[in-house]
């Protein structure tokens, strides 16, 4: 019976070494260097393979990236990929699945690009990702790369996780740079290109709220400001004259401002404002109304809620704002979407109103030029999106002409001078995630 108890000893030791080992094969594999542990978050890439090891309050799944070859053109991560991660409230869908709620946020960057993990914090089993082939700008000498991950070694790869989204630096054309924003409400790839310095040995993101910048030690090389999920908040209004049971069609409505009034009109639409409310909309000052020069122009309709909306834009001298009428019922949105745009003419003709703005084809995208409020010398290029609930204001190291030109395409907004040659762009596109 003795040796029978032994044998049974044996046995057991036998097979919990085997589980071990194999445990350490599969999970143990080797991520020095790259694993992230942050407050009950773990993110391990696990070295010449596809996979990601992710851990949220003790819930730990492997994940594997099967689409690594279609979206950066290799089969498996090196050791040059490095990862960040931060726990969000994220509303995403992708291909294989949706996630609407808190989830784990993962920014794995390396020599071939960039991905963006995202994983439902209750079930990790459930997640979707994307990627993009960028050169990641990095700080520092060449040899110092790619060191462990030790404490007190800063991470090389100039990227950060904001309160609005991710941001990070890559290499553009003829030797610009990039930044590149993804907002946490929508993720679409915000772009905007920016002059460097010699070296990007001091380089960093800097965030301070909704103020994102790129520096170079004490020089500022870009400064913007971003406005995630901007047209959320909206004051809501009734129109003094009752729908007609019809739906409305942006083909056929008519809308505008009545002038040497606070009112606005369409088919069967009248607004009245208040001097508060104009204020809220387009800045305007106390006791002040229409002066019978304001732009009034529609965007492509959206919806919100399951309720469709036809926004029209209104450019006003102190601001910019949005009016969004529902295609069905007599309650509109309004908010402000930016302050004073830049008129080239203002000065020699003030009576004339002539911002510079420009509209994309398919009514997706408002660009143009804003002036700051405290200093009229400061000048921004504005890229602002009610479909995509996302707005950015880029400063320019340079001053607009009056031959400079705003152009909007489907993605990008463009300044360009008289000759045609892009002075500062700025651009949305749409993120396939898998």
């Amino acid at each position: 019976m003795k040796n029978i108890s032994i044998s049974k000893t044996l046995y057991c030791i036998l097979v919990f070494l085997i589980l071990f080992l194999f445990q350490s094969q599969v999970q143990g594999q080797d991520t020095s260097g790259s694993d992230f542990e942050k407050e009950g978050l773990k993110v391990g890439v696990v070295k010449n393979s596809s996979l990601i090891k992710v851990e949220i309050r003790g819930k730990a799944e492997v994940i594997n990236l099967k689409d690594l070859y279609t979206l950066l053109g290799i089969n498996k991560l090196d050791r040059t990929f490095r990862s960040i991660a931060s726990l969000e409230r994220m509303k995403v869908k992708g291909l294989s699945a949706e996630i609407d709620g808190e989830a784990l946020l993962a920014v794995i960057s390396g020599s071939a690009g960039i991905i963006l993990l995202i994983v439902d914090a209750n079930d990790p089993s459930i997640y979707t990702y994307t990627a993009l082939r960028q050169r990641i700008v990095r700080k520092g000498e060449k040899e110092d790369l790619y060191h462990s991950q030790e404490e007190g070694i800063q991470r090389p790869d100039l990227v950060s996780i904001t309160s609005s989204g991710v941001a990070w630096v890559s290499m553009g054309e003829g030797g610009m740079y990039v930044l590149n924003f993804v907002p946490l409400v929508t993720p679409k790839h915000i772009t905007t290109t920016f002059e460097g310095s010699s070296s990007t040995e001091k380089w960093d993101i800097k965030v301070l709220g909704s103020n994102v910048s790129v520096v170079d030690g004490e020089k500022i090389l870009l400064k913007s400001v971003v406005y995630s999920g901007f047209s959320d908040d909206a004051n809501s209004k009734k129109s003094l004259v009752k729908w007609n049971g019809r739906s409305r069609s942006s083909d056929e409505f008519t809308f505008n401002i009545v002038e040497d009034t606070r009112s606005m009109a369409g088919n069967d639409m009248l607004l009245e404002f208040s001097a508060e409310e104009l204020s809220k909309l387009c800045n305007f000052k106390e006791n002040a109304s229409w002066e019978s020069i304001e732009i009034v122009k529609p965007l492509s309709n959206l919806t919100r809620e399951g309720i469709s909306f036809m926004p029209h834009v209104v450019i006003a001298r102190n601001g910019i704002g949005i009016i969004e009428i529902p295609t069905q019922g007599d309650e509109i949105r309004f908010y402000n979407m930016g302050n004073k745009p830049f008129d080239p003419n203002e000065k020699d003709n003030p009576r004339i109103f002539r911002p510079a703005y420009s509209i994309n084809g398919i009514g997706t995208m408002f660009g143009y030029i804003e002036v700051a409020d405290a200093d009229a010398n400061t000048q921004y290029l504005a890229l602002f999106s009610p479909q995509y609930r996302f707005g950015i204001k880029v400063e320019l190291k340079f001053s607009v002409k009056k031959d400079y030109s705003v152009m909007s395409t489907a993605n990008f907004v463009n300044l360009k001078e008289g000759d045609g040659t892009v002075r500062a762009s700025v651009g949305i596109t749409t993120l396939q995630m898998y």
